[in-house]
């Protein structure tokens, strides 16, 4: 099973405890600006297509995509495999202002912290 979170733009400041209805993110920047931020810090990301991206860590595959547009609001993101994703999301967004948004949990993650619990349950979920 894949884990979700989508990474929004908050300048560096706090997110909301909760999203509400008709939450309007902060703009990221331009599509080349956002691949650019990222592939600052993920040196072996594959944009062939300039609207998503592969990551292949190893022990994990992250599939970022872009919005269509002229300005990104954010970066929906897609996670498989065994390795923990957390580290290397924190830090693309503590170097970039954002915050990642656990889909499936609903919550913002922490920063702080090495482990998320959105990660770690889709991690039980059986295999078909």
């Amino acid at each position: 099973m894949s884990w979700r979170v989508v990474l929004f733009n908050f300048d560096g400041h706090p997110p909301p405890s909760k999203l509400v209805r008709g939450f309007r993110p902060r703009p990221m920047g331009s599509p080349a600006y956002v691949r650019e931020s990222i592939s600052a810090l993920l040196c072996d990301v594959d944009w062939s297509d300039p609207s998503r991206a592969i990551f292949d860590e190893g022990e994990y595959t992250m599939w970022l995509a872009l919005p269509a547009g002229d300005v990104v609001d954010r970066v929906e993101v897609e996670v498989v495999g065994g390795g923990n994703p957390v580290p290397v999301l924190s830090h693309l967004c503590q170097v970039n202002g954002w915050f990642a948004y656990d889909v499936g949990e609903r919550v913002f993650l922490d920063p702080e912290e090495p482990r998320a619990s959105g990660w770690e349950a889709s991690l039980r979920v059986p295999k078909d």
